[in-house]
């Protein structure tokens, strides 16, 4: 049975449209799809388990239904939600995926699936962001404010993200490097890489007949995702109801 691949849902209280596709989504999986993997950014911000709302509730509720009918589900962690716990993944009844990537087989070749973030080093401001929050030590601090300095925090760390990407400077740096590409193809010896991340899906050609796949971030019109069978991965667009072909 065919695997789906999704990424950078941004979900958030805020915009309820992006929930109600996703949630309509989730209800198709059943019977089409054995495997479900979130490649990161599934909340638009996660300042920690205690702290869920109600759009991480109805998404808890939805996933559970999902591996209850027997869909295997993954979650990744991306620049957004990296501070997802265990207990939450675990309520979903989903496996994190802890390392930043992971090799899938597919057919008789190995994907290769991150986040994307990792990729885009010519962003050395960014690439020192992600150093920091990652840092266990940091984690724990941040995560033993109140509730209402970790929102703060949040928000200013949104709203400056925020402002970076509309600076037309950073579009390129923002980008993933072709190097990085190369060097974690190579380092897991394959010739597919998904990711998600950059907001630019597109299916990119290259050298050795490998290829480089980007899924896309989700509006209230739908979204670019994968889906997977033994013999190919490919991108197609969900309209909130359906599949349609993405070229």
């Amino acid at each position: 049975m065919p695997s789906l691949f999704i990424s950078d849902l941004h979900l958030q209280i805020e915009r309820p449209e992006l929930t109600t596709i996703a949630l309509g989504l989730f209800e198709s999986c059943p019977g089409e799809f054995d495997k479900l993997y979130i490649m990161g950014d599934l909340f638009e911000y996660w300042i920690g388990d205690d702290a869920a709302d109600e759009c991480a509730t109805q998404i808890r509720k939805s996933l559970r239904k999902l591996t209850d009918a027997n869909v295997d589900i993954y979650m990744m962690h991306g620049n957004r939600d990296f501070l997802m716990g265990e207990p939450y993944v675990q309520a979903c009844g989903a496996t994190m995926i802890a390392a930043d990537s992971i090799e899938v087989a597919l057919g008789s070749e190995t994907m290769l699936l991150l986040h994307g973030d990792t990729l885009c080093t010519d962003d050395s401001e960014y690439q020192m962001y992600r150093r920091m929050v990652r840092n266990r030590h940091w984690q724990q601090e941040f995560l033993a404010r109140t509730l209402s300095e970790r929102q703060a925090t949040a928000r200013a760390m949104r709203d400056a993200s925020a402002a970076r990407g509309r600076d037309a400077n950073n579009r390129s740096i923002s980008d993933v490097s072709q190097q990085a590409v190369t060097q974690a193809m190579a380092d897991a010896n394959c010739r597919i890489l998904l990711h998600g991340h950059t907001h630019r899906p597109a299916t990119h050609a290259l050298d050795n007949n490998s290829v480089r796949m980007v899924l896309g971030d989700w509006s209230s019109k739908g979204a670019v995702v994968a889906v997977s069978d033994a013999a190919e991965c490919r991108l197609v667009y969900w309209n909130g109801t359906s599949f349609e072909v993405f070229d």
